[in-house]
């Protein structure tokens, strides 16, 4: 198998340089943050600091850094997505005074773009003078955070690559919006509905899939992922979870070789020539979306790979 590695220190810029017709792929996995196709590093707890009571925000994001905060910050611009889109689902929309040219959403249209979550146009974000910006914790983009420390702007950082990652940003968001119930709450029902979904397909053989996230050869999903965790919540084996990295490029051939019964390709992104169209399925784009909706992106999956398992 022929596997490249990305790195947390360059791995933006070394996927452009070699693919320079990568950008809507690359858009996608901005989405789901594969910026940490590495080694496996064993995994920190990065629990949050309690605030105290009353408004006053105490907490640590995930590159390590304890904010405190007098009180929900009004305004807010989210460079993630997946951030945004939970902020969303938390009833703050009101808070964001920005998008980035990747969210989609209906009730963002209206808010200006500061570009891509990686490298924004940084002048634009700071003439709409936010109080937070939730960022990538990623060491792709130093630009980012030291042109916010400069002009004084608090930045939270967080990386949702595991189901128990997705939970702390939810936890962390919901805390910094001033709805930690609420965002408890979601968290549970979230919990709940994957268990619904594992319990539907127990004791059904594992289906072997690999999930492809486009580029040519192609890139695919390995272990250490939320990507794997749900592939596995649904019933599926991931036959490229002996990947040394989160994501890797892996050569047509090896993917050929590969003793696949379904080859996952989300709907929209092309397809690498000589792959067997027989064994293809399309999901959608919320398979890929480290949110609050991953339980649902599960279901999808489980009614794909076992359909008589769910209604």
């Amino acid at each position: 198998m022929r596997c490249v590695h990305v790195d947390r220190a360059d791995g933006h810029r070394t996927l452009m340089a070699r693919h320079s017709a990568w950008a809507p792929i690359f858009a996608a996995l901005l989405s789901i943050v594969l910026l940490s196709c590495t080694e496996h590093e064993p995994e920190q707890p990065r629990d949050p600091v309690d605030e105290p009571s009353g408004q006053a925000i105490r907490l640590t994001d995930d590159a390590g850094a304890l904010h405190e905060l007098p009180q929900p910050p009004a305004r807010i611009v989210s460079l993630v997505p997946a951030a945004t889109e939970i902020i969303i689902a938390l009833g703050e929309e009101d808070r964001l005074v920005a998008r980035t040219d990747f969210d989609t959403t209906s009730v963002l249209h209206a808010l200006p773009s500061v570009g891509g979550g990686l490298e924004p146009n940084i002048e634009r974000l700071l003439s709409l003078a936010p109080a937070l910006v939730i960022r990538f914790d990623a060491r792709s983009d130093p630009t980012t955070p030291e042109r916010l420390d400069r002009a004084g702007i608090p930045h939270f950082a967080v990386g949702p690559e595991r189901i128990e990652d997705i939970r702390r940003t939810v936890r962390n968001l919901g805390t910094l919006v001033g709805r930690k119930e609420l965002s408890e709450e979601q968290i549970r029902n979230m919990d709940r509905e994957l268990s619904d979904v594992r319990a539907a397909v127990a004791g059904r053989p594992p289906r072997r899939v690999a999930y492809l996230l486009g580029g040519s050869p192609p890139w695919v999903a390995g272990s250490g992922t939320f990507v794997d965790e749900i592939l596995t919540a649904a019933g599926g084996e991931n036959v490229f979870d002996d990947l040394p990295a989160r994501y890797a490029e892996v050569s047509l051939e090896t993917l050929v070789s590969r003793d696949i019964e379904i080859i996952l390709v989300v709907e929209g992104e092309p397809l690498p020539s000589g792959i067997a169209l027989d064994r293809v399925e399309r999901v959608s784009t919320l398979t890929r979306s480290p949110g609050l909706r991953l339980a649902e992106a599960a279901r999808e999956l489980a009614r794909l790979l076992h359909p008589t398992a769910l209604p």
